[in-house]
């Protein structure tokens, strides 16, 4: 059977966006320096708080010009993302895009699927996450 060849090499990254914030846009600004088409999966998972809804953070991160697609995942587990993945044939993606933190880790959730995985570091002084966020709201 002949391999498809794509024509683009196409990136990925996944997560929640709550409250998104600078580090977020660094962070697919990189990444879409690292492939042709980048498609970004906003995680709706409804056991943490949400501050915005997924719709709302998905509206936000579409309206980037250097984002070439939005969906909106409401898996809960890992089982739930690679069986994502699958469906939505991700599979065929070049590129999957995770934080430092996962480096050197086995069983990178959805790393099966493509090509390469490249690990993005966060730039200092950015606000990596959400509960950051809000303690320096709280410090201030």
């Amino acid at each position: 059977m002949k391999k498809f060849k794509w024509k683009n090499k196409v990136g990925y990254k996944c997560g929640r966006f709550e409250l998104i914030h600078r580090a977020h846009i660094e962070t697919l600004l990189e990444c879409s320096g690292l492939c042709d088409k980048l498609v970004v999966l906003v995680h709706d998972y409804e056991a943490k708080p949400s501050y915005m809804s997924a719709q709302d953070r998905a509206f936000i991160l579409n309206q980037l010009y250097f984002v070439d697609s939005v969906m909106v995942y409401d898996g809960k587990t890992e089982d739930d993302y690679i069986k994502y993945l699958v469906e939505h044939n991700l599979k065929y993606y070049h590129i999957m895009f995770h934080s430092e933190e996962l480096e050197g880790k086995k069983n990178i959730p959805g790393a099966n699927f493509v090509d390469e995985v490249k690990f993005i570091k966060r730039k200092n002084g950015s606000v990596g996450s959400v509960s950051e966020l809000v303690e320096k709201i709280k410090n201030d």
